[in-house]
């Protein structure tokens, strides 16, 4: 009988939490919140999708700290009409296009016209000071009401990780970009997912139901803000030298990273052509907004030959100074290698293989390492895998060539032909030349503030050591020599500090058969200063007209580039 009776209490209490439950939530709906679900129920009911932006910013993070909007939320106003209430359109119209000088004539006759319609939206996204003044008119069957968009201040900057918001389906959420892959983080929709850990008691269920009823009354939490490793002038800085390469060379792409090789910071990354987030949906062509860094593949060319002879030297089959003979040609598996002017140089060694770009140089040295090594060492530099960057859509570079055991595909692998990377899987694995010999994580988000626990900061990431710090000492004194002696006879030599860098200009094979078109892909990389490295640059053409080496197309672009930085930064001298 005592049992019975404590079980009638406890279903009573519980009716008794469920009434109280269920008035407050009726109290936040009809009292605290009326006049956002009046708006909302009034938007609704014109088609237009509710705007309810607990959307947390975007920045960008200056050299010294400074955190500057690259997405936030922008308030304003709609204008809209009450067409059975307008005697005289035309006058209205006027009156209107005072206020609002871009309305749309051909529209706005169109919506007033429209009698059995009783709310027709004609403007958007006005300033508050403009929906003010109309307001303040009191124009008979005009209203003005409250709305909120994503607005993107720095326009089309860093517009490829940054990303937008877009509909998919009939939801308004974060397309491409950092607005895609932390879409959770930003709407908030990360607090409602984070479980806390389960309560066990006797009375389990009243717990749970007691918490449940809390969530019921509590305001949905704002989203987190996203601070980027994007610097704007940087950024900015990277943006103009690409569009004015681009254009120079009449180029169809051009795209640039600039990395802490160190930490695997990303300080700029862009492409061009881009777009801007606040006009997405003007753009025809969709392929825009793929972010070709992270989402395409390449065959890069000469710029690779730096890995193979970096891994070489680690296992000690080969040195600086080792030397061969160049006839000019290699001949395997009954196809023909030939250096880039088909010229052979003699007895060279292993310097001059990068001074001079010379493939049969880079085919010896993988030769010397052997095939087995070889493609482990492009394995241990990450072109297996994804590198982890955060951004969506990251696809894995492609060895699919190195599954059989021909000669002639490991030859062409090792100056960067026949296989097809990423640039931030390149990126990354350059920059382990650069930093000692480690494989970093590549990274664009500094942290994550949150209004639901702690702020999330992210901290560098080592994958993997892939070569020694004596390799990585071994093979940047080698494209600093490069530079110094070889590279556009010295033109691009730092008086004050020393320069590692290498080009390449790979033929692009045929989309639709097999073999090389006769159009070339440019690139060029480099890291300052090369005994500490701060920067590395990495810049790339797709199908520069009228220029036949990376070295003239992209050369003075990078030499600019990397001052620009040692000066931004205030970098001491190496020299």
């Amino acid at each position: 009988m005592q049992g019975l009776t404590r079980r009638i209490k406890i279903v009573n209490l519980v009716l008794v939490v469920l009434g109280a439950v269920l008035v407050g939530r009726l109290f936040v709906l009809q009292v605290v919140r009326n006049e956002y679900y009046r708006e909302r129920a009034i938007v609704q009911q014109t088609r237009v999708n509710p705007q309810t932006l607990k959307r947390g910013d975007i920045y960008f993070q200056e050299r010294g700290g400074n955190r500057i909007a690259a997405a936030t939320v922008r308030r304003g106003n709609y204008l809209a009409l009450r067409p059975s209430l307008i005697s005289d359109a035309a006058q209205m119209f006027e009156a209107l296009r005072a206020f609002v000088p871009r309305l749309d004539a051909e529209a706005f006759f169109a919506h007033a016209s429209n009698k059995d319609d009783p709310f027709e939206i004609v403007a958007h996204r006005l300033e508050e000071d403009v929906g003010r003044g109309v307001f303040a008119k009191g124009f008979q069957g005009v209203e003005v009401g409250r709305e909120e968009w994503r607005f993107y201040p720095g326009a089309s900057l860093a517009a490829h990780v940054v990303g937008f918001m877009g509909y998919r389906d009939d939801t308004l959420q974060g397309q491409y970009g950092i607005e895609r892959a932390f879409e959770d983080e930003l709407s908030g929709n990360a607090a409602a997912n984070t479980a806390a850990p389960e309560e066990r008691s006797g009375n389990g269920f009243l717990l749970h139901f007691l918490k449940r009823g809390r969530s019921l009354l509590l305001e949905e939490e704002r989203g987190g803000d996203i601070v980027l490793t994007i610097e704007p002038t940087v950024e900015r800085v990277l943006e103009d030298a690409l569009e004015s390469a681009k254009k120079r060379w009449n180029a169809r792409q051009a795209g640039g990273i600039i990395i802490e090789p160190a930490t695997g910071k990303i300080l700029a990354m862009a492409a061009k052509p881009d777009f801007d987030p606040n006009l997405y949906n003007k753009e025809t062509d969709v392929s825009v907004f793929v972010n070709p860094l992270v989402e395409h593949v390449f065959e890069v060319g000469s710029i690779f030959k730096p890995l193979t002879l970096a891994a070489a030297i680690d296992q000690k089959r080969i040195k600086p100074d080792s030397t061969y003979l160049d006839r000019g040609f290699v001949e395997l598996d009954g196809k023909r290698i030939e250096n880039f002017d088909g010229k052979g140089r003699g007895k060279v060694d292993m310097q001059e293989v990068l001074n001079q770009s010379l493939n049969t140089g880079a085919v010896f040295a993988m030769q010397q390492l052997g095939k087995t090594q070889f493609r482990s060492y492009l394995e241990q530099y990450g072109f297996s895998e994804y590198s982890g960057i955060d951004l969506p859509g990251e696809v894995k570079s492609n060895m699919a060539n190195l599954s059989n055991s021909r000669d002639i595909e490991y030859a062409t692998a090792a100056f960067g032909q026949g296989i097809a990377l990423t640039p931030i899987a390149l990126v990354s694995a350059l920059s382990a030349l650069a930093n000692g010999g480690n494989l970093m994580r590549p990274y664009v988000v500094e942290k994550i503030d949150v209004a639901w626990g702690p702020d999330m900061q992210t901290a560098p990431f080592v994958r993997r050591r892939v070569i020694t710090e004596e390799t990585s000492r071994t093979i940047s004194a080698m494209l600093t020599e490069v530079v110094d002696t070889a590279l556009l006879g010295g033109e691009i030599k730092f008086p004050q500090y020393t320069v590692a860098a290498k080009t390449g200009t790979a033929q692009i094979p045929q989309s639709n058969a097999r073999g090389y078109s006769d159009e070339f892909l440019h690139s060029f990389f480099g890291y300052a200063p090369a005994s500490n490295p701060q920067f590395l640059v990495f810049l790339y053409l797709e199908r520069p007209q009228g220029i036949t080496y990376a070295a003239y197309s992209l050369g003075p672009t990078f030499r600019d580039m990397m001052e620009f930085l040692l000066n931004y930064y205030d970098v001491a001298p190496d020299r």
